[in-house]
This record gives structure tokens, sequence and C-alpha cells, in this order.
């Protein structure tokens, strides 16, 4: 091989063919040179056949979370760019789309039509970017260089971020046929429990006015309201004693969530529910031993339960179209998280490597058969207490998680990076309510950091009463200091007896 700035025969007139650029006879009008005979070619070059089922389990996947859905990629090293299909980018929310700027071919040199562009937002492990996806027809979600090199993912061993697929996408497809009822979006109902409430002595009712609502999200919460009636959420009445403002809250999905303002009255009138929600490190210590996992979320979990019928009036809302009573657990009320909490423990009881916290259970396992009995336990007693599940906000199989502001591995716990972020964002403190803020959301991270209370002794000076705030160079240095502790590359291994 040699190239063309070198060639001799650049500038040479061929006699054969009268053109320039060849020597003598290396041309088509030359009998010397003869184009290769179909039985030649057909020996020098084969193609083979192979069925995808058996490289399958050769496949790595990552998981991803895309404008707030999450989608499961294909890791491709050898692709340059990342693909989505035209389904996935209508699951996504149809982000705005543009030409193509580029041109795509397959590993087998075969054009591949690409549809349009568009941006939008991803998250791996925790960590977010902006993303260009290209979208063709065809059902494939490839996680090219592009996205490889912007999560600096071939710096990481492969299996902390790749799930291996064999047959779990089969199984999975078994298990949601097995348990319909479970994969259901719509709120079930618990058949086990009802909550009841109980009111301090001499606590008179507390009837609000309603609260106006925007124009612009009258016909969004009028469907809404609709929903909840048509489910037997919510009843309309004609009087109460009680009720309570509502407040309307955007989820990250763009829907909303209607819940009663019960701090204007009835949570001040109402005995705590005495159930204590479990602490973190009690859930990572349940699964240690766990390299699997499955995280499950209940469909408007509070929803799912009834509230026992002599307690309902108290659950009075009042809305611009009158009143409703809740027949099911709002959100919003103070006795709720320790009632529901009760509830999903006595459910999960006695299930291997298994816990919950509130509406969300996670689930583990030391291998994929042993995570998929797990999992298959964990849903046959959701089924039997009557709930179900919002598929599209699960994640099954697993290699790292996200739970409760950590990313659980084989390995260890580590703090979530989006979380630590905000805490290394935060600027320098000017009061001491600001001092308190830094510490609380340092303080969830505290375990993480070797001397903690040596380091936060400056900051905890200014809290002392009567003090000046002054905040001198020993601050400084404390908050930077731990700053740059959080930003390290944090790792607490499983506790092991």
């Amino acid at each position: 091989m040699h190239y063309s700035k070198d060639c001799t025969f650049t500038k040479h007139r061929c006699k054969d063919c009268s053109q320039v650029g060849h020597k003598d006879g290396y041309c088509y009008s030359s009998k010397k040179v003869k184009p290769l005979s179909r039985q030649r070619l057909s020996k020098s070059m084969q193609t083979n056949s192979v069925q995808v089922r058996n490289i399958r389990k050769r496949r790595r996947f990552v998981k991803a979370v895309v404008n707030g859905r999450h989608i499961s990629f294909q890791l491709d090293t050898a692709s340059d760019i990342s693909i989505i299909s035209e389904r996935t980018w209508r699951q996504i929310g149809q982000p705005t789309s543009s030409p193509a700027t580029v041109q795509a071919a397959t590993a087998s040199g075969k054009p591949l039509k690409l549809q349009f562009q568009c941006s939008c937002s991803i998250t791996i492990n925790g960590t977010i970017r902006e993303a260009r996806f290209f979208v063709v027809k065809q059902q494939l979600n490839l996680l090219g260089l592009d996205l490889i090199d912007s999560f600096n993912l071939g710096s990481v061993p492969m299996d902390q971020f790749c799930n291996q697929v064999s047959s779990y996408p089969m199984e999975m497809d078994s298990l949601k046929a097995t348990f319909a009822a479970v994969f259901n979006n719509e709120p079930g109902l618990c058949t086990k429990a009802k909550v009841k409430f109980t009111l301090k002595e001499a606590k008179s009712p507390v009837f609000r006015p309603k609260r106006p609502v925007a124009y612009a999200m009258y016909s969004t919460v009028d469907a809404e309201l609709d929903r909840l009636e048509r489910a037997n959420i919510i009843t309309p009445v004609d009087f109460s004693e009680w009720a309570a403002p509502i407040v309307v809250v955007r989820k990250a999905s763009g829907a909303i969530r209607i819940c009663g303002d019960y701090s204007t009255g009835l949570n001040e009138a109402l005995q705590p529910h005495q159930y204590p929600l479990p602490l973190p490190q009690d859930i990572f210590n349940k699964l240690a031993n766990s390299k699997v996992y499955s995280q499950i979320d209940l469909s408007d979990a509070f929803l799912q339960v009834e509230v026992d019928e002599s307690c309902r009036e108290l659950l009075t809302i009042n809305t611009h179209r009158g009143l409703y009573r809740y027949n099911r657990l709002p959100p919003g009320v103070k006795a709720a998280p320790g009632a529901f909490q009760q509830l999903v423990d006595t459910m999960l009881a006695g299930l291997e490597c298994t816990a919950g916290y509130l509406d969300d259970v996670l689930v583990g396992g030391a291998d994929e058969a042993d995570h998929w009995r797990n999992l298959q336990a964990v849903l046959r007693r959701i089924q039997e207490f009557g709930f179900t599940i919002k598929a599209e906000k699960c994640s099954f199989g697993q290699r790292r998680i996200k739970y409760l502001g950590h990313l659980i591995d084989e390995h260890g716990q580590r703090p979530d990076p989006a979380k630590i972020e905000t805490i290394c964002n935060m600027p320098a403190p000017k009061d001491v309510s600001e001092v308190r803020s830094f510490l609380g959301a340092l303080n969830y991270y505290g375990k993480f950091v070797p001397s903690m209370r040596t380091l936060r002794y400056p900051l905890d000076e200014l809290l002392k009463h009567g003090k000046k705030f002054d905040w001198s160079e020993e601050c400084e240095k404390a908050f930077t200091t731990f700053k740059q502790i959080l930003r390290s590359d944090l790792l607490l291994t499983h506790y092991n007896p």
C-alpha cells in the first residue's frame, strides 16, 4: 500500500486508454486486468447468518431516564451517534425535532435512514446531561460513543453501569402476564386493612373556604377531580363540618396531584400515628449481599388504602366545584405516612432481601435466579393485598439503583451525584439560618465524611445562642473542605459482621 502523493504514475498517461494517473496496462481497457469472476468472489468473501437470540446474552444494556421516562439502551461502542426509535421518541414526549445533520450506515455498510434528530435530558446513574438523539423507524435504542464519552463510561467497569441481558426480558413478559392485576397503572384497593383516625380531646371542627384556581388550570383540575370520582376515591357531598382547601401539585411527568391542605386545622386536631419510618441504613443492611435489584413503585400509593367510614368527614376538601369527601387515604394528612408504612411492613413481613419505604419497594438477590424468586414473592404478596404498581416508574434486574439519595450496588453505597452537586453549589452562608441549611444537607451524607465532628466545629460555633455571626477563615476552610470531600470518590462497603 502506498499514498497517492508518493505515486510515480500520478502524471503518467496510459498508452492503452490515454488517461492520466495509472500505469500502462492497469485499466479496464487493457486485457491484463480482468474483473473478478463470480466464482472467485464467492471464495474470497463469505456471508455468515447469525441468529440474534444466540448472541443476546452477550449484549449489554444501560438503564437511563430520558425526559422522565425509563428507557433501556443497548451499549454500542461501534456507533458514533446515539439512536432511538420513533416509538421511544413518542414515549418521551415527542421533543422538538429538526432535520438530521449527519448520515449513517450499518456495520454492513448499508445506509441507515435517519428520520430526524432531537435534543433532550438524559440521566444515567444520577448524572444528568443534554443529549442529541437521531430517530429511526426501526426498534433501535443505541447508546453510542458520543454519550459514552459524555458520561465518562469508558473509564468505569462495564458491570457497574450495564445490565447483562439473557432471558430476563422474556421472563418479565411472563411475569407481567402472571401478575396482570398488579401491573395496572390505575390505583388498586387494599383488601387487608382500613385506616382510622383519632381526634384529640375537645377539638372543634375546622371548616376552611376554597382557594381560587388559576383559570389556565381549570380544565386540568376538573379532569383530575373527575378521575378521582370515577375511581371512587372521592365522593361529592352537600354538607360537612370539616373542610380543607386544596393544593394543586405538578408532578415531574406533567400530570397533577390534588392534595388537601390539612395543615389548616385537621392535622393539629389529630392524634399522631405512632409508627416510625425505617432508617435508610436499616434498608441497605437488608440488601447488603445483593447484586441484582428491582425497584417497585406503587400507583398513587396512599389512595389505594381505604379510610374507615367514621373518619371520612374529617378528610373533606373544598374545591371550586364544591365539597368532596375522601374515601381513601389522601396525602397531606399528618397520620398518613405512619399508617401506610405500617401496612407496607405488614405486607412485606418475612420476605427475603426486601424492604419498603412508603410507596417505594426494593427487592434484591445474590444473583439473577435468587432475585427472580424474591421478585415473584413480592409481587405475589402485593397481589394478595390488592395493590397495583406503576410499571413505567419501576426498574427491574438492575446492577445499580438509586434509592433514598444513594447509589447502591454489590460493592456498597455511594451518595447520589445529583444531590452532592446541589450541596456543592450552595453559596457560603450569610446568616445562621443558611448555616443550618448547609449542615442539614451535609448531615445526610455525614457517614461518608471522616472526622465529621472535628471538621464542622467552626460552623457549629456560629449556631451558639447569643454569638455574633462571623464567617471567619476557619469557617471558609471547613466549608470548602466539606465540598472537596463530597466531590471525591466516596464509597461505603456493605456491613459484614
